[in-house]
């Protein structure tokens, strides 16, 4: 209690100051004297149950065992107690005094209640189909800025990837890609209502080519507020909700009141303290300093320049060039970029060539979060609530970066009469964002020019000071002696401080029901949900920067409605057979605009954020608007025999908005079996089985406004108002896609419920895609959108759980999930073979016909016919192919793994996941270009004569390349030179792709977990029911990677095309949480 106390006490603002105040005051509640009833929860053997959740029906008190079994709850004796513990059923059974001994037995029907399609609950046992949850605590207790990545490792068939920006994009997909050009990104649905998960960057920031990088939608959900989330995998699982699930759904149920006298209270508080990887960051050569190599007037490194101005020519560092090629950095006084500023102390002043004392990793700082959230709880017969407040204020590892949050959420649910129920959710969130991280080759990612193009001689230090001592752009980097305006790069703090982008977010939404129960067996609901968004980016360059000044405000609202009315029915026919089933209907409504200004020409005064500071008239700004419809009617009928086999249909038919009016409409079936096949196996050892089959068939729209050309408005010309089309043609033809899967699975429970496993194969094929296809320019266009395509996903995914050991004072479990789905563009547009993603350089990624979706191509090695060895040339280089469409890897992955343990031993938690990726391939920029700029270790040091490979070849330098012959066939015996930029470790020394593309296979330490609950006895003095406190590590090692100087799973953003290519990528992030958790 002390330690919640002092935490209290650290935090000023006013906000804290008013928690502070009920932390104290509820400290001190004195418990109402009511009578006490003990006991002790057991299994069937005798072993005690810590954790056990015993609930007092009569007064709405609760509370859970102790590690040793016991318990204690305030009941008068007779009060009916309600005692439920994992695995086992819920025994009721009258409060006595004197003490009570309650033995659980384990519930071999496992009648597990899951959330399914529509926010419906049903038994598990029943699903023909894959569905997959985790309670919430399994996700808050990772302690994810976003919870989406927390998701990582612990759901079989969920692939998660994310970049490692402050608040950056996370991309979900399950089951693999479908789509070749589309969205392949999971719905989320939170309450039973579909919320946004748009993704605001551009498509520069997807491609790589660059942009700040904004972050998802759905990572605004609060993880504090998360009971459960149910995975639903296949198109079966998800057929009700229509086309906007055909990529699966990730099903949100957040928490609610909670029948209790009196209001609960729920204070929580984390602090996390983060930091970058070192092994995801380059690992620099300190020895030689700025230049391209012995291209300079003075002993070919250094210039000939009268710097101090006594009329004599000084030894100056090449100050315009970005790499580190150039002389040894040996301690001689020589002039570099803080002698050519007269803003400087050390202007005209010759300073030591030597190894700065602060190297480029100077630039990261510790990033710092502080979450605390208060929760009010309470409730009775005819209905409960909970509010939620959480402030979420955290900093990045780059300066002058970080995002706050606030976060309201008030739910309620009401019994109005013995037949209706009425329940609703309002959640508010408010986000400003400052400094995000820029991505890819951009001159906003101050993290590219430091991986690839850098003077290694140069203290981060003294440029931090430069900027803070002057507030100017003085850059490592000037043109030259005489023009010291930037020539390639701006003082990295100036970039940070000057050149930043804000954001700011404003959400509501809102999820309510209306229940009627018409009679024992039917009942009518209707649910209401919205999901409303106004987000404002302001980017920015200063005057004096490298790109040069401007200030732009881009601005989007959107509104997503979501009306259904269902009817659902229950009807036991005999005693062997039961029917039940739902018709419904759904309205969905999307409306969105945006408007991007911008200056024109640059700033007229630094430092003034206005679009009115603008040289030039500003242009009309961009401005967009579009809605969305949808309806559709849908119904599901279950029908079950015996309790051991279930059957289920559903069909919709959907009419969208986005497709031609006279061919709008679409229609998917589904059938689903699940066959109880323990009912009919008398093992010992065998506690459940279960068989699962399903085949369904989903269907998906167009974008907005793909059938007919609209034109847009562009610059004007002097005062003549200027509109334009498009380059790609709408096509007012266009069909829905189809998606077809059939899926099969297994179940089974051994051991009282000790071990278990379920096993699903799958088969998914996506066909008639909605993509721009390449046509004649004599159309007038460049591309066209075509129904075209087809994508097919095969894949197994298990998920296994085993308890080794579970003791009175210990218990540990094992969860292992696994996953492989091979993915293959069965075909393109009419005799096509590809598709270009994205691409940068010579390399690129593509839709390949007969390849896995992500393919990476360029120019290859050449390769000894005989040996298969790599041949070189007589320079001692690779020798490569002319060809730039080879295919050199893929991004997608052979298979994904995630294997978490957790121990407990009395009131001590102790739990670890390792997250495993094997296969797929990426190909690193940073390495080809920080080695050809002579950044990194490997370009110095000595070679294996023992001679610095720098040296000339004819002195004894330079580098052997292994496992290399000579054109031929012989064994190559010669050194390459590796004094400059075309060493052959660097791009330029033979431009080859292949050299640059690794596995991205890797083994993490994603999660690690420590955790104590204080014990009730030394609670019961303050009035508080439960003290827990955490110590949470996320990605605090990776274990095993084949990735040079980075993170393999960095990506540039969420979508298609960032996932296989790395330039400026950002290093990983190590977090580090404490955690406060109180009940009162």
């Amino acid at each position: 209690m002390h330690y919640f106390l002092l935490i209290c006490r650290v935090y000023k603002n006013h906000v804290m100051k008013k928690l502070m105040t009920i932390c104290t005051l509820l400290s001190f509640i004195i418990v109402s004297a009511q009578a006490t009833i003990s006991g002790l929860v057991q299994d069937n053997d005798g072993l005690s149950l810590p954790g056990a959740s015993i609930v007092n029906e009569a007064n709405g008190e609760s509370t859970v065992s102790d590690f040793d079994g016991n318990f204690t709850i305030q009941a008068e004796e007779g009060d009916i107690l309600s005692i439920s513990f994992v695995g086992y059923s819920v025994k009721n059974t009258e409060a006595i005094s004197g003490g009570m001994t309650i033995q659980l037995e384990p519930d071999t029907n496992l009648d597990e209640i899951v959330v399914t399609a529509l926010g419906i609950s049903r038994a598990k046992k029943s699903l023909g189909y894959a569905v997959q949850e985790i309670s919430g605590d399994e996700v808050e207790s990772s302690k994810e800025a976003s919870f989406i990545s927390s998701l990582s490792g612990k759901i079989s068939g969920l692939d998660i990837r994310k970049s490692n920006s402050l608040g950056g994009s996370v991309n979900a997909v399950i089951r693999g890609y479908s789509s070749l050009t589309g969205n392949n990104q999971a719905l989320f649905v939170v309450d039973g209502i579909p919320i946004s998960n748009a993704n605001l960057n551009d498509s520069s920031v997807a491609g790589g080519s660059g942009g700040f990088d904004y972050g998802n939608a759905a990572s605004d959900i609060n993880s504090n507020d998360i009971e459960s989330i149910s995975v639903l995998k296949g198109a079966s699982a998800a057929a009700l909700y229509g086309s906007n699930a055909t990529n699966g759904v990730i099903l949100i149920t957040t928490k609610g009141g909670k029948k209790r006298d009196g209001i609960g209270v729920t204070i929580n508080h984390t602090t996390t303290f983060s930091s970058y990887d070192k092994d995801t960051f380059p690992t620099y050569q300190y020895s030689y300093g700025a230049g391209y190599g012995a291209y300079y007037g003075w002993d070919g490194y250094f210039d000939e320049v009268d710097v101090n101005g006594d009329g004599v020519n000084d030894k100056l560092v090449p100050v315009g060039e970005d790499a580190s090629f150039g002389g040894k950095l040996d301690g001689s006084l020589v002039y570099q970029w803080n002698s050519l500023f007269p803003q400087l102390s050390t202007y005209q002043q010759a300073t030591p060539y030597s190894a700065p004392a602060n190297g480029v990793d100077y630039i990261f700082v510790n990033g710092l979060a502080n979450v605390t959230s208060i929760n009010l709880d309470g409730g009775n017969e005819t209905g409960n609530y909970r509010f939620g407040y959480t402030r979420d204020d955290r900093t990045g590892i780059l300066p002058n970066s970080g995002i706050t949050k606030d976060l309201i959420d008030l739910s309620a649910d009401f019994q109005l009469s013995d037949k209706l129920s009425f329940n609703s959710k309002i959640s508010f969130i408010k986000q400003n964002g400052l400094g995000r991280y820029g991505t890819g080759y951009d001159d906003f990612n101050v993290v590219r020019g430091l991986r690839q193009w850098h003077q290694v001689n140069v203290d981060m230090k003294e440029q931090e000071d430069a900027y803070k001592q002057t507030g100017l752009n003085i850059t490592w980097n000037p043109n030259s002696a005489s023009d010291t305006t930037p020539h390639y790069f701006d003082n990295p703090y100036f970039q940070l401080y000057e050149n930043y982008s804000e954001d700011f977010r404003k959400r509501t939404f809102i999820a309510s029901e209306l229940k009627y129960e018409v009679n024992d067996w039917i009942n009518v609901l209707g649910r209401f949900g919205l999901d409303s968004t106004n987000d404002q980016q302001e980017e920015r360059s200063n005057i004096g920067s490298i790109v040069p000044s401007f200030y732009s405000k881009y601005t989007r609202s959107f509104e997503q409605y979501d009306y259904t009315a269902m009817v659902n029915f229950n009807r036991e026919l005999t005693d062997q057979i039961k029917l039940s089933g739902i018709i419904g209907y759904n309205v969905l409504s999307k409306n969105f605009n945006s408007t991007n200004a911008s200056t024109t020409g640059g700033l007229v005064v630094p430092g003034v954020w206005s679009l009115s500071n603008s040289v030039s008239n500003i242009s009309p700004p961009s401005e967009s608007a579009g809605q969305i419809r949808k309806e559709g009617a849908f119904a599901q009928l279950t029908f079950s025999y015996g309790d051991f086999l279930y059957v289920d249909g559903t069909f919709r038919n959907d009419k969208s908005s986005t497709l031609p009016e006279d061919n709008n409409t679409y229609q998917y079936p589904s059938v689903s079996a699940s066959f109880i096949a323990s009912e009919f196996l008398d093992y010992s050892w065998l506690s459940f089985a279960k068989l699962r089959y399903n085949f369904a068939e989903v269907a998906n729209d167009a974008g907005a406004y793909q059938i007919l050309n609209t034109p847009s408005a562009g610059s004007p010309f002097g005062n003549k108002p200027m509109y334009y089309f498009s380059d790609t043609s709408k096509n007012p033809g266009l069909r829905p896609e189809s998606t077809t899967e059939t899926e099969f699975g297994i179940e089974a429970r051994f051991l009282g419920n000790r071990m278990g496993v379920d096993i699903a194969i799958y088969n998914r094929k996506t066909i008639d895609q909605i993509l721009p296809a390449q046509v004649s320019t004599a159309s007038g266009f460049n591309q066209r959108y075509v129904n075209a395509g087809e994508m097919e996903n095969k894949g197994v995914e298990m998920s296994a759980f085993i308890a080794p050991i579970r003791t009175n004072d210990f218990e540990w479990n094992v969860n292992f999930n696994w996953t492989k789905n091979k993915n293959m563009v069965v075909s393109l547009f009419e005799d096509g073979e590809n598709i270009l993603l994205s691409s940068q350089w010579a390399s690129a990624v593509n839709a390949r016909k007969g390849e896995p979706f992500g393919t990476i191509t360029g120019n290859n090695f050449e390769f000894d016919s005989a040996t298969g060895k790599k041949v070189v040339g007589s320079n001692g280089k690779y020798k490569t192919t002319s060809s730039i469409t080879e295919i050199l890897g893929n991004v997608q992955p052979d298979w994904i793994a995630g294997l978490s343990n957790n121990f407990k031993y009395k009131n001590l938690s102790l739990g670890f996941l390792i997250d495993i990726r094997q296969g797929g391939n990426v190909m690193s920029w940073d390495y080809a270009f920080g080695a050809a700029t002579g950044l990194i270790a490997e370009t110095a040091g000595t070679n294996d004569k023992g001679n610095p490979v720098r040296d000339a070849v004819a002195d004894g330098g330079g580098i052997l390349l292994p496992n290399t012959v000579n054109e031929d066939g012989s064994e190559n015996t010669t050194y390459a030179s590796a004094g400059s930029y075309t060493t052959p470790i660097g791009y330029y020394g033979s431009r080859n792709i292949a050299q640059f593309v690794y596995d991205a296979s890797f083994i993490k330490l994603r999660e690690l977990t420590v955790g104590y609950d204080v014990p009730k006895s030394y609670l019961d003095q303050f009035g508080i029911q439960k003290m827990s406190v955490g110590l949470v590590g996320r990605n605090l090692w990776i274990i095993d990677k084949h990735t040079p100087y980075t993170d393999p799973e960095a990506s540039q953003s969420a979508g298609n095309y960032s996932q296989a290519i790395q330039i400026g990528a950002l290093p990983a992030v190590k977090d580090l949480s404490l955690n406060v958790t109180l009940n009162f």
